[in-house]
């Protein structure tokens, strides 16, 4: 099976079953494609939870997790707002900033500062001034 009929596969396996799991075979990218096929078709609350089920990967116990879901975060970020989504990919950013803070590893601080990076510019391009603001803030410490 080609990746395009394994992304329509899981596109309708997800609506009809609604469980996560259909993703699990998928690699990041047809991942985001399934992500971004929702995000076309208005399904807003079915793209929220492919985001909020990879953000929870960020404050997990092994930084592998940590590292591979900043990646897959900062790529989801990048398609939105590329498609003029209106759709952040973190929904909480004090829990993200405290993480980053914090993460001890620093190949994952790494990938939450490029995840920052297009997080900022997700929150100019769409006009959530505040969240820049406290961002950008962020990110100057670590330049």
């Amino acid at each position: 099976m080609n990746s395009d009929n394994r992304v329509e596969k899981a596109c309708r396996q997800l609506e009809t079953v609604g469980s996560l799991r259909v993703l699990e075979g998928l690699s990041d990218a047809e991942a985001i494609r399934v992500l971004t096929r929702f995000l076309e078709q208005g399904k807003m609350a079915m793209a929220r939870r492919i985001l909020d089920a990879a953000a929870r990967n960020l404050y997990g116990m092994r930084p592998e997790f940590r590292f591979r879901a900043c990646r897959f975060l900062q790529e989801a970020c990048r398609e939105v707002r590329m498609r003029g989504g209106d759709l952040s990919v973190v929904e909480d950013l004090d829990r993200f900033l405290g993480a980053l803070a914090g993460e001890p590893d620093p190949l994952v601080k790494k990938s939450m500062v490029g995840l920052l990076g297009e997080l900022l510019r997700f929150y100019l391009s769409s006009g959530y001034g505040e969240e820049f603001t406290k961002s950008f803030r962020t990110l100057l410490a670590y330049a």
